[in-house]
């Protein structure tokens, strides 16, 4: 073998090393990902009960949440995805975190009635980054502090905010 031949050879061994990792991140990333119906008025319309709240929870990153209702857990949030819920009044506690065996979540308590549509965005949480130079210690840290401890932050939007996004959304739930 010629001493090229074995340097190209070295150095395809190399690049295919280093880049296996980020075709593995990029293809699990896709699993998380919304592939169901684009939002749209007349399928969020549709209410389950007129006595309940309609819940519209959204997030434009990547990455999947578990959202929880009331402390019943309803679905998974994937990223670009939203999920249509319903909760019953006068009190919603609504919960989001990164899966299970993950530290931290973030709960927003609010006061709601029925048959109104409530929308919430799902952030990444940028002091949770922070925190998490410094491992563990700085994210159980982090976690400990009021309602939103974890890597996400919920925020709610008014309707005229949260439509034009929602739009560009694919249903998480299917």
């Amino acid at each position: 073998m010629s001493k090229q031949y074995k340097q190209l050879k070295g150095a395809n061994m190399r690049l295919t090393k280093s880049a296996a990792p980020v075709f593995l991140l990029l293809a699990l990333s896709g699993c998380a990902t919304a592939t169901g119906t684009s939002y749209t008025i007349s399928t969020a319309s549709r209410m389950l009960d007129p006595s309940e709240a309609k819940i519209v929870v959204f997030k434009e990153i990547a990455g999947g949440n578990r959202v929880f209702v009331n402390g019943s857990q309803q679905a998974d949030l994937k990223g670009n995805g939203f999920l249509i819920l319903s909760a019953k009044t006068p009190q919603l506690v609504l919960t989001v975190d990164a899966g299970a065996g993950t530290v931290g979540e973030c709960r927003l308590t609010k006061q709601i009635e029925a048959s109104k549509t409530y929308y919430f965005e799902v952030l990444q949480s940028g002091s949770f980054v922070g925190a998490s130079l410094f491992g563990l210690l700085g994210q159980a840290i982090h976690s400990s502090r009021g309602d939103c401890g974890g890597a996400y932050e919920l925020k709610e939007l008014p309707s005229g905010q949260a439509l034009p996004r929602l739009e560009k959304l694919k249903n998480s739930a299917g």
